[in-house]
């Protein structure tokens, strides 16, 4: 059964929860960046790539979790 994760007026389907040591650096080896780019830079393109190939839209944190999710649409009446 799918998950579904409410922010504000929003909807949402939890495809995968992964927690903070997935998007840390240092996980993957990532000491320093070649491109100046500060920890938090690089945890963000990590987790950017988490969302991306999880096929997902939003990404939301919960406590010391990130929830990739897909929005769910409002429905649309048709003529």
């Amino acid at each position: 059964m799918k998950k579904i994760f409410y922010n504000g007026d929003n909807a949402y389907v939890v495809v995968r929860e992964i927690g903070e040591s997935c998007i840390d650096p240092t996980t993957y080896g990532i000491t320093n960046s070649r491109y100046g780019l500060t920890a938090e830079q690089v945890a963000m393109q990590i987790l950017k790539m988490w969302k991306d190939d999880n096929n997902c839209d939003h990404v939301l944190r919960k406590g010391n979790k990130y929830l990739l999710c897909q929005t769910i649409k409002d429905a649309q009446i048709v003529e």
